[in-house]
Formats: C-alpha cells, sequence, structure tokens
C-alpha cells in the first residue's frame, strides 16, 4: 500500500510540483474534471449529428435557440451558486444534468419519426448548455478551494485530468456507438456525470481533513535569494 502511495506521489511530482498534503485533493479535482469533460465529449459527436439530422437548413435556427437559452441560463445559474454556495453547487449541478441526460435517454428509446427529430434538436441546444453549466461549476469550485500560487502550481495536474477525459469521450463514443446506439452513450455520459459528483466529494474531504490548513495558510516574505530579488515567497 505504502510503495503504491509512493508511485502515485513520483508519478504527480513528476506533472506538478505540489505538496504531499496537496496531493488528495490534486487528484479529486483531476478525476472530477476527467468525469466533467470525458461525459460532454461522449455527448459532443451526438450532439452535432442530431443536429444535421434535421436537415441543415434548420441550423441556423438551432444556434439561434441555442445563444437564447444560454442567455437565459446564466442568470439563473449565478442565482443557484448565490443561494446554495460555490462548495456545494457541483453535486446539485451535476445530478441535474444527470436527470436531463436520463429523460434524454428515455425520449431517444421510445420517440420515432418527427418526435424523434424534434427530440434531437433539443438535445443539440441542451448540449450547449450543458457544457456551460459543467465545465463552470468546476472551475468556480476551484477557484474557491485553491489559492493562486496554488493553482499555478497545480494547473498541470488538473488539466492533465481533463486532457485524458476530452481524449477518452470521443473515443468512447466512435467505439460504442455502432454496438450500443446513442441512447446508450448518453447514459454513460450521466455515469460520468456521477463520476464527477464523486470526485467532488473527495475533494471536499480532503479539504476538510488535510488539505484545509494547507490552502488556508497565508503566504509570508522571508529573506533569501530568488529570482526576483533579495526575498523569498513562501506559502
Amino acid at each position: 500500500m505504502a510503495e503504491d502511495e509512493g508511485r502515485v506521489w513520483r508519478a504527480a511530482r513528476a506533472i506538478a510540483p505540489l505538496r504531499r498534503e496537496e496531493l488528495p485533493g490534486a487528484l479529486w479535482s483531476a478525476g472530477l474534471l476527467f468525469c466533467a469533460l470525458c461525459s460532454f465529449y461522449i455527448l459532443r459527436p451526438l450532439r452535432d449529428e442530431m443536429g444535421a439530422a434535421g436537415g441543415v437548413d434548420g441550423l441556423p435556427w438551432l444556434f439561434s435557440a441555442t445563444f437564447l437559452l444560454m442567455l437565459a441560463a446564466v442568470p439563473v445559474y449565478s442565482w443557484v451558486v448565490a443561494r446554495f454556495g460555490r462548495r456545494t453547487i457541483v453535486p446539485l449541478v451535476y445530478r441535474f444534468c444527470a436527470l436531463v441526460l436520463l429523460g434524454f435517454v428515455a425520449l431517444f428509446a421510445l420517440a420515432d419519426g418527427p418526435v424523434l427529430v424534434w427530440t434531437g434538436r433539443s438535445f443539440f441546444v441542451w448540449a450547449a448548455v450543458y457544457n456551460l453549466l459543467v465545465v463552470s461549476v468546476f472551475w468556480e469550485l476551484m477557484a474557491d478551494l485553491w489559492r493562486r500560487e496554488q493553482g499555478e502550481r497545480l494547473f498541470g495536474l488538473v488539466a492533465a485530468g481533463g486532457s485524458a477525459g476530452a481524449l477518452l469521450g470521443p473515443l468512447l463514443t466512435a467505439a460504442l456507438v455502432p454496438h450500443l446506439g446513442a441512447p446508450a452513450l448518453v447514459l454513460l455520459a450521466g455515469l460520468f456525470l456521477e463520476g464527477g459528483i464523486v470526485c467532488a466529494r473527495g475533494l471536499m474531504r480532503s479539504f476538510q481533513t488535510g488539505s484545509k490548513s494547507m490552502s488556508k495558510r497565508p503566504c509570508r516574505w522571508t529573506p533569501g535569494r530568488s529570482a526576483a530579488g533579495r526575498w523569498r515567497r513562501s506559502c
């Protein structure tokens, strides 16, 4: 067990100059972004295909509807963040998005003809708002938990998780959609969101135990040599 933890620590240190007490929070953050982006990139190829399925003449209307829905979603999202707080918003938003995806799964499985076409168009519009919500709440949480100095050091590790998710998502869609169909892929995207909720809760637990004191500890300036001059910042 200790040997495995040592390997994880060395691998994480190779990506970002983190401190040992920051490791759990950084890994949970990377896992959260992995799940969020993997979920969206599973849906993105499906979104493009469904948008084109109704005919290219309808695409301008779909983009207009997307703009209007996002315009309406922003103040609602801001109110929810102000009402519930950044540290509880991720499970709420991700669970809401997962339930909407579950509704689309049922519609794709049961609808046919014109109803299926309009379901695809609705999914095209929803996917854009979905991306806005899922990614925005992640960065809101990161800004609330990590100091700027920590963010600069840990960004590489967290971004690596996001990059892995963005790469895996379309690969899963390409490999599975011929065998399982679009409804199963939408369900899979919802399951990745549930994984994101698990990561968000693990992240909060890590701050309640070891990482919290690290994130709140103030920086101080001590005599020494640095690239900037005669004083060195210690955080």
